[in-house]
């Protein structure tokens, strides 16, 4: 009998001492020697995206593990007793409640400075139709997919485009729609570029930034399109999307460990994503360069997460122009249907 316990008891130091290849969160890491005592094979890999090579897990803030094998300390194996949290996701919150327009949620400076730039293209402060940007409009064939927003409703019904960096800003005007048009000019523009190719942009066109445009100077943008050509000079400005009645939707990369979200079918870009947590209130995700959302990988702000995360979970989204609404995710990893959308902006008010 001792020995058959024994056996067993080595069998399980096995086991604990592979660990998988892929994606880790990055409070765990890949030495099991140092674990924390809730890490185990199950809690520590990211799934997903996250985890489909080093790129992506770097992206997630993980960690990139080989598949190494170490060997846990005979003293701190991973409990067994607490691999099921005891939160269970509740069921009499399933559907989301929605509580319309409600007070924005406080952002860091840089944030809150990009999008103050992104409102600005909406509308002045008097409620003036803004005079329209202009930059040179270009096509491009292969699009790289800088906002991962392609599977979206919204964005498959519209003509796509690739903005500027600088109106890009770091990926906040990710899902953005503007409505554009040809001026017919010829000749050069003042960064003697000329104008003019086979296929000139009309209009007016209504379209939805899932790009960046590196080469693309103040104002201007690239149209994803398979078969045209030129460069030409546009006009444009930023405008509300049509979204009709579409509500929100979120793609989510996760575990009961680690969330990121994505928003899509946004009236307007989102500034902001906050989680509802039952200890300390609503707390802002941490925002990517590709329009996502997550709850990072540092200790300060780990802190301040409540995990493992239960669901339904109680979100908070955010605009550029300061408006939130409130909604609900039903899980930790796929794409789910949100009940609310973003109030239409009363242009009166900033």
């Amino acid at each position: 009998m001792m020995l058959k316990k024994l056996s067993l008891f080595l069998f399980s130091l096995t086991l604990l001492s592979q660990v998988d290849a892929g994606c880790n969160i990055s409070s765990c890491g890949c030495d099991a020697n140092v674990w924390p005592s809730w890490c185990n094979n199950g809690v520590a890999s990211m799934s997903g995206w996250c985890s489909n090579s080093e790129t992506n897990c770097g992206m997630c803030s993980g960690v990139w593990c080989e598949g190494e094998t170490v060997t846990p300390s005979p003293t701190t194996p991973a409990p067994t007793t607490t691999a099921s949290p005891t939160t269970a996701a509740p069921t009499t919150t399933a559907s989301p409640t929605v509580a319309g327009a409600i007070n924005e949620e406080a952002v860091d400076s840089g944030t809150q400075t990009a999008a103050d730039n992104l409102s600005a293209l909406f509308t002045s402060a008097m409620g003036v139709d803004q005079d329209k940007q202009v930059g040179r409009g270009t096509y491009y064939r292969t699009a790289s997919g800088g906002c991962n927003n392609y599977d979206a409703a919204l964005v498959q019904s519209m003509q796509m485009i690739a903005l500027n960096v600088d109106q890009h800003e770091t990926g906040l005007a990710c899902g953005m729609c503007v409505q554009l048009q040809g001026t017919g000019r010829t000749g050069t523009d003042a960064e003697g570029h000329q104008f003019g190719g086979a296929d000139p942009i009309e209009g007016p066109l209504t379209a939805i930034v899932v790009d960046q445009c590196a080469g693309c100077g103040m104002g201007g943008m690239d149209l994803h399109d398979l078969s045209k050509d030129g460069k030409w000079e546009i006009k444009w400005k930023a405008i509300p999307c049509p979204v009709a009645d579409l509500k929100l939707k979120y793609k989510v990369d996760g575990h009961s460990w680690y969330t990121k979200i994505q928003v899509q079918n946004q009236r307007y870009p989102v500034r902001n994503v906050a989680i509802n947590d039952p200890n300390h209130g609503y707390v802002n995700l941490h925002r990517t360069e590709d329009g996502h959302f997550y709850s990072g990988n540092t200790d300060e702000l780990a802190a301040k997460f409540t995990r493992p995360f239960t669901f339904p979970m109680a979100i908070k989204v955010c605009d550029v122009h300061g408006q939130c609404v409130t909604d609900s995710i039903a899980g930790e990893d796929g794409v789910f249907q949100g009940a609310a959308q973003l109030p239409t902006r009363n242009r009166l008010l900033r």
